[in-house]
């Protein structure tokens, strides 16, 4: 995680300058990958209005998460933008994401003045069944500062992370592409991200939330709690009202997690300086995990002592910092699939002659798109389905008509609506 900001120097104006064409050819490759209309979705995330339970569960190895720390920050030490270690570890995330089927891609975003290799994003995308064009974006960074042997909770334990939920997401279909991105340059003031994401939003492409991991996994549990403790959850400053009732609904009311501010916290607007920044400062929405509320709470920030072996002191086991690994998963997959999907708005009219009932559910609608599947229960033990249906009572009187209609992507997704009507 950087802290650092960018100067105004005559070598920073040079390496701006340096930048600029490159944009282009990125602006190019998110057109290719799908680019929207629109900079942002325009969906409303004042909570989730579906059950949570419906969705497939994730497995959630906090220990397999907790060993890919340790394989990756070990295999690929000293991780300095340009390093040989640096690009074998771009090389070995890209080769993972496309061995779980994405459609990856390591994309040059800017090649700086005498830097021995280019900023880069390795980017992996599973595409939407319905919204293909708008994109959940999960996202990070892998190098680290010249100064750290391993970088193991920054950022090998975010790397790790989102390794995870690409494994996780990988089997799972939504109505929104998922696109992975892990980029170089954070260190050195988030400029691989910072170009990537004033590329995306040059070629309009839509997002409809970009969720960040860094420094990640020294959560909830911890076995000594401190003011600093926290499984923390971060909004962009402009997303307070769009995501903080989602944020409570997915952790407090599903997976209920204990509301506490040393424990799991939406903490509120984002304090924290990761790459998710770079697409807030392009009006795109955007969430943060992170594990501790400030990166200077972590003992070994930027410093040669960052390696698992202290993440597990400051955790206080192996056992805690696993649970908070598999926790801080659990927290991410659902809130982006439930960023990915809303239930069917069921609809319907009714036309009665005499016994005979007409009802037409066509005024249903679904805003991820697809067709929703529509039954109907006549209120006398007879039952149909299809848009439009119809219905002759043996005996008059009044009865209540129901329409629930099943989501095409998650059919134990429903929602229902009612009538009172009266036949002679």
């Amino acid at each position: 995680m950087t802290t650092r900001t960018r100067t105004g120097s005559p070598a920073a104006s040079r390496r701006r300058r340096a930048l600029v064409p490159a944009l282009a050819a990125v602006a190019l490759a998110a057109t290719t990958l799908g680019g929207g209309s629109a900079a942002t979705a325009g969906h409303d995330f004042t909570g989730v209005d579906f059950d949570l339970a419906a969705l497939p569960a994730p497995e959630a190895d906090g220990a397999a998460i907790v060993d890919a720390v340790d394989a990756f920050s070990t295999a690929h030490p000293v991780r300095v933008t340009g390093s040989p270690t640096e690009v074998m570890a771009a090389q070995d995330i890209a080769g993972e994401f496309r061995a779980l089927g994405y459609d990856t891609s390591t994309l040059d975003v800017a090649v700086v003045v005498g830097a021995p290799t280019p900023l880069k994003a390795v980017t992996a995308t599973k595409r939407g069944t319905t919204r293909p064009d708008e994109w959940i974006m999960l996202i990070g960074h892998y190098d680290s500062v010249p100064q750290t042997v391993y970088g193991a909770y920054d950022n090998g334990s975010g790397t790790a992370m989102l390794r995870a939920l690409a494994r996780e997401l990988a089997d799972v279909p939504t109505h929104r592409s998922i696109v992975f991105a892990l980029y170089n340059g954070e260190e050195e003031g988030v400029l691989a991200s910072s170009r990537h994401a004033q590329a995306l939003k040059a070629a309009g492409q839509s997002i409809t939330a970009v969720l960040g991991f860094d420094m990640v996994g020294i959560a909830w549990p911890v076995v000594t709690e401190q003011a600093s403790s926290c499984l923390c959850l971060f909004h962009g400053a402009a997303d307070r009202e769009r995501f903080q009732p989602l944020l409570r609904d997915v952790n407090f009311d599903f997976l209920q997690f204990p509301d506490h501010p040393r424990k799991v916290s939406v903490v509120g607007t984002n304090t924290r300086n990761s790459d998710e920044r770079s697409f807030a400062q392009q009006g795109y929405p955007t969430l943060r995990w992170a594990g501790m509320r400030t990166a200077s709470s972590y003992p070994a920030y930027h410093l040669p002592h960052d390696t698992l072996d202290t993440m597990v002191q400051v955790a206080g086991s192996r056992a805690a910092l696993e649970l908070g690994m598999a926790n801080t998963l659990k927290s991410a997959y659902y809130t982006a699939l439930a960023l990915d999907n809303h239930a069917p708005v069921p609809a319907f009219t009714t036309s009665v002659d005499g016994a005979r009932l007409v009802v037409d559910g066509t005024g249903t609608t679904d805003e991820d798109g697809g067709t929703p599947a529509l039954s109907w229960d006549f209120g006398d033990g007879s039952t149909a389905s299809g848009p439009v249906a119809q219905h002759t009572y043996a005996a008059p009187g009044t009865y209540t008509v129901t329409l629930t209609v099943a989501d095409d992507l998650w059919p134990s997704v429903t929602r229902a609506t009612t009538q009172s009507i009266t036949v002679r």
